[in-house]
């Protein structure tokens, strides 16, 4: 049975465009090289062991055959490709249909076993008799109370992202300010699990990414990445190479150490006629992006349409995109002096930005966009082990307790690993796969010692 809160399966991942996967039979056709050994060893390296060993490597062990799985449901993998500049190991693996298809081939695979969707019920309460689990408390949309029973449960609730009582407990960085791409997650399965006695992992990790555009426009939102613009906090001082946008999972750690964690990303008439001529830097340079080259021919009047909402700042004079940003314009005017000086020579003696990207901020008009940073979803939560067993406070499994997805922790760092591309969506499907083998031994008895 599964209980489902809202009306329709999928949640977040109906939205994904691919998943990671190392060692599958498409990356094997293709001639491509991304062995589960290799990446593995950098997922460690890059997290520096803070993560469980175990739970990567039976999902990253697990994740090419989870493609051949998938493929012979009916799922379709048109694409395995990289996902930022340089990428040595190509892990994406986009399907025809996105994540959307992935649900429906999961949804029909699951109704033609004989499985049971119940929409629009949220779960309240895990079950408890005797020590064993028992089935669930929930409650329905015209608010009654039902119990389902179960020998054992799976949690995949999608996290807490949408819960800002929790974000504030959990994330000593979060501030209200920031937007959220998953409001809809209220962190029910992690609140559930506590009060069964689970212990927590990584409550605190968040998939984040920026800068992020303040307002609502894809075209506007592109240009705040660009590498060769200039960002600058609110009191009017750069402070971080904006190359590092190439990899906007790691660039937000930047604006996440400024007063307020908000940034402005500056601007000039140039910039704005190179995208519209050329298409953005990023995507010219191989960085998935979302949107194509011609997409971005009528930025100038999308900026001016930003402008008039208010989101954009534009003026002739440095001194009225101060009065916009609400920055000493005698400290903004020399910051852009220094940069241009800097652009002038070719080398960043503070940040050392690399000179193919340093553009002086000196043909009016000037732009300003103000930049926050985006809460993509939670990446931690529930304390698990390889199984996807959930643990007790005494690190024991609480038994037929299983959890995967971002409901549980230990598989992710502070800062999302882009080197493993596709694996927030990568994992939930391989540890939502890992979990329920092992349920079923669980319930037949045939759980592994």
């Amino acid at each position: 049975t599964l209980v489902e809160k809202h009306n329709a399966p999928g949640g977040r991942s109906v939205r994904a465009e691919g998943f990671f996967a190392a060692d599958s039979p498409v990356q094997k056709q293709m001639g491509i090289d991304a062995p589960a050994d290799a990446l593995f060893r950098l997922a460690m390296d890059y997290s520096h062991w803070e993560i469980n060993p175990r739970i990567v490597r039976v999902f990253i062990n697990k994740s090419g055959d989870t493609v051949r799985w998938l493929s012979e449901k009916g799922l379709q993998i048109v694409k395995v490709s990289p996902f930022y500049r340089g990428q040595a190991m190509k892990t994406w693996h986009q399907p025809r249909g996105g994540g959307a298809e992935i649900i429906d081939v999961l949804m029909k695979s699951f109704t033609q076993l004989g499985g049971r969707f119940i929409s629009g019920v949220a779960a309240k309460k895990i079950i408890i008799n005797e020590e064993r689990i028992a089935g669930i408390s929930a409650i329905t949309a015209d608010e009654k109370e039902i119990h389902i029973p179960a020998a054992c449960i799976i949690i995949a609730t999608g996290g807490y992202a949408g819960n800002v009582d929790l974000l504030r407990k959990y994330c000593s960085f979060y501030t209200d300010n920031m937007g959220s791409s998953s409001p809809a997650y209220a962190g029910d399965g992690l609140l559930m699990a506590i009060e069964a006695g689970a212990a927590t992992e990584g409550l605190g990790h968040l998939h984040m990414l920026g800068p992020r555009f303040d307002g609502v426009s894809k075209q506007a939102g592109i240009v705040c990445q660009e590498p060769d613009t200039i960002w600058i906090n609110t009191k009017g001082k750069r402070f971080t190479d904006e190359s590092t946008a190439f990899n906007h999972y790691e660039s937000v750690n930047a604006i996440l150490q400024q007063p307020g964690k908000i940034s402005y990303a500056l601007f000039d008439r140039k910039t704005v006629e190179r995208i519209t001529t050329q298409g953005p830097i990023k995507l010219r340079e191989g960085v998935f992006y979302g949107v194509t080259g011609k997409e971005m021919t009528d930025l100038q009047q999308e900026l001016m349409r930003q402008t008039d909402k208010g989101a954009v700042g534009t003026s002739e004079s440095l001194d009225g995109i101060a009065l916009w940003t609400g920055i000493d314009p005698n400290i903004l005017q020399r910051t852009i002096d220094t940069y241009n000086e800097c652009c002038t020579t070719g080398y960043d003696e503070y940040f050392l930005k690399d000179p193919a990207y340093l553009s002086a901020i000196d043909t009016p008009p000037y732009y300003a966009m103000r930049c926050r940073a985006t809460i993509v979803g939670t990446i931690g939560g529930i304390k698990i082990n390889e199984r996807m067993e959930v643990l007790d406070t005494k690190h024991d499994p609480i038994p037929g307790l299983y959890a995967a997805g971002t409901d549980a922790g230990g598989w992710e760092p502070h800062t999302y690993n882009v080197r493993l591309s596709g694996s927030t969506l990568g994992f939930p499907l391989n540890s939502g796969r890992i979990a329920g083998e092992h349920a079923a031994q669980f319930v037949t008895g045939r759980a592994a010692a």
